[in-house]
């Protein structure tokens, strides 16, 4: 009698062990729309010109292929464990594909990898994660945009001089990357790189940090992005002293630029990213795109700003 106990009682712990293997290895199936494929766009913060560049881009994919598009993103960019929780979030869904601006090369990694053995689509725009366990990614060649950064610095300010570089999130494989690109030029020049701060994507430290540069009298500041770029624009338009030179294009950064306080900007195609990443996140084309590719980015100054073939680059928040 005690045999057949332990017996039934080994015949339920093992059910129930696989039943808890089960649901690890497949999430609850909740689908937020049953009749078409659901794709989810993450990037790393809600607010900004060019994030709503990207998710713009996302919406032109919706309406030409015909998925259902849900977007989400923390409030701040610096938020790593508030985009962590939006993973898990949508993991938890069954979406079928994620859409991911990653905010940290490192962190991303086991959640990303986590969706992909769920059998979710990952594609990584604008930023990588250091996995290969993603679908596809379309990303700027950010070191080749710190070397367009480096050269622009030199018709600036020539082979002698000191400059302030402005970095956003410290960790992010984009600054880094940038950053590297930037000195890789510089290296074998006369020019002294003073410092890297870091604004935490906020203009107004941006601009304080700018500041920081100009009473050091530096011979040119840096904006590895939009918004440390727009806070370095701002500080040079209170203190006309020093060159500016930044990243992206968004409204502010296009006026401070027309003024004569931003000197030159690297500009991406964050509309390309966020429809290809989109578009690639429902359709299959293995044989035509490699598994990473890249979106060339242009050095912007006030003498081609206005010329016609740049306008959609420039000015991508009025694309329709």
């Amino acid at each position: 009698m005690k045999r057949v106990i332990i017996i039934i009682i080994l015949t339920i712990f093992s059910i129930v062990l696989g039943f808890l293997w089960f649901q690890e290895i497949n999430p609850p199936v909740s689908k937020l729309d049953d009749k078409q494929k659901t794709v989810v766009l993450i990037t790393k913060m809600r607010d900004g010109d060019y994030w709503e560049t990207v998710v713009k881009g996302a919406e032109a994919a919706e309406k030409e292929f015909g998925f259902n598009l849900v977007y989400d993103a923390p409030n701040e960019e610096d938020d790593i464990e508030g985009q962590i929780e939006l993973v898990e979030k949508y993991i938890n869904d069954s979406v079928d594909a994620i859409v991911l601006a990653a905010s940290d090369y490192e962190a991303l990694v086991p959640v990303v990898e986590k969706a992909t053995d769920y059998g979710i689509r990952v594609i990584l725009i604008d930023s990588h994660v250091n996995t290969q366990k993603y679908y596809k990614s379309f990303s700027t060649d950010n070191f080749d945009a710190g070397v367009q950064a480096g050269e622009a610095i030199l018709e600036l300010v020539g082979n002698d001089g000191r400059i302030g570089i402005v970095s956003f999130v410290k960790g992010s494989e984009n600054a880094i990357q940038r950053e590297r690109g930037l000195k890789s030029v510089l290296q074998d020049t006369n020019i002294e790189i003073i410092d890297t701060m870091y604004c935490m994507s906020s203009i107004e430290l941006a601009e304080t940090l700018a500041m920081v540069y100009l009473d050091k009298e530096v011979d040119a500041i840096v904006g590895l992005n939009a918004i440390a770029a727009t806070g370095v624009g701002r500080a040079i338009s209170n203190n006309d002293i020093a060159f500016g030179l930044g990243f992206d294009s968004t409204n502010e950064e296009v006026t401070l630029m027309d003024q004569g306080f931003l000197d030159k900007t690297i500009v991406q195609n964050p509309y390309g990213m966020g429809y290809l990443g989109t578009k690639y996140a429902v359709l299959d084309d293995d044989d035509y795109l490699d598994k990473d590719n890249k979106i060339d980015t242009f050095v912007i100054t006030p003498d081609n700003m206005f010329l016609k073939e740049n306008q959609k680059l420039v000015f991508p928040f009025n694309v329709d």
